[in-house]
């Protein structure tokens, strides 16, 4: 018996991932961007950001953007939709599966009835976005956070002076 294990073992523990596609990667750069642009667009004054799920507040750099109708490659449609993302909470995002319900229900009252409705059946309608459609939206996106991005100096959020009481 040998010590060693075999070559063929190793080589089928290995995961194979095929090269992203130039479309794919600026999808995955529009995420970034549009889920950044979510999460600063509803930040106070002070920097904290509500979790549309269970209501926990919390800065704006330690929430998700959670997606009512999951993102996946068959859902472009709503994957970058305003309606369907919100900021969440990291537990109520990864562990909670969304927090579906409640997330659907504040969904509702704050668009209205019926909106995530309409949201599911916008999901299962044909869309293929092109790159120039990316790429518009990358760019939107891009100086939206730009403007929204809090001040970098100390602990200043949007120029107020945290030392002040």
């Amino acid at each position: 018996m040998s010590l060693h294990t075999p070559a063929h073992w190793q080589k089928q523990n290995k995961k194979r991932t095929r090269p992203k596609t130039k479309f794919e990667k600026r999808a995955a750069r529009l995420d970034y961007y549009f889920n950044r642009w979510v999460r600063l667009s509803s930040m106070d004054d002070l920097g904290m950001v509500v979790c549309w799920s269970c209501g926990n507040q919390r800065p704006w750099n330690k929430m998700s953007a959670g997606h009512f109708i999951g993102k996946s490659k068959t859902t472009y449609r709503t994957r970058w939709d305003p309606k369907n993302v919100h900021p969440q909470c990291i537990p109520c995002n990864s562990f909670d599966e969304g927090n579906k319900y409640q997330y659907g229900v504040t969904i509702n009252n704050f668009y209205g009835d019926g909106t995530t409705e309409a949201l599911k059946i916008k999901s299962t309608k044909p869309f293929n976005p092109d790159i120039f459609d990316i790429e518009g939206k990358i760019k939107f996106y891009r100086e939206e956070c730009k403007k929204l991005e809090p001040q970098k100096e100390g602990n200043n959020v949007k120029g107020i002076d945290n030392n002040t009481q």
